[in-house]
């Protein structure tokens, strides 16, 4: 009987220390949809969540700029869900730049959400830094 009580209390804890999957954990922070809001000046943005195929498009768009993130199955993430907060990014080198893709997002209050979509470029010891920034009302 003792054996079996450590043998259950071993696997609930093993199951409980398992991470969800990055898409996932989006997911449960913004569920799929289109979410409207206000940049930081009061311009009109929009934010969409879009399931595809092993991975979730976040898109992002305000006046004439446009953003895009994707995040895959199995890809790294950090993800507070107490705070709503979900931070992913992608980098990628070549022999002269280096682009990272970021996406980020954090809890205002019950009902809005800050989504942070940028790309941070550097080439030649220069780096140049385009982002979205939305506040959004969840649904």
């Amino acid at each position: 009987m003792r054996i079996f009580l450590v043998f259950t209390l071993f696997m609930s804890l093993s199951v409980g220390a398992q991470e969800i999957d990055a898409t996932k954990a989006l997911l449960a922070i913004l569920p799929a949809g289109d979410y409207s809001g206000v940049t930081n000046d009061g311009a009109e943005c929009n934010i969409s969540i879009l399931p595809l195929s092993n991975r979730i498009a976040v898109i992002g768009t305000t006046g004439d700029i446009l953003k895009r993130s994707e995040i895959e199955v199995g890809s790294r993430y950090r993800w507070n869900p107490g705070t709503r907060s979900f931070l992913h990014t992608t980098l990628t080198t070549t022999l002269s730049d280096t682009k990272e893709n970021v996406f980020r997002t954090l809890a205002v209050d019950k009902k809005k959400q800050y989504v942070v979509l940028a790309d941070v470029v550097t080439k030649d010891r220069e780096t140049i830094e385009t982002a979205i920034e939305c506040i959004v009302e969840l649904k």
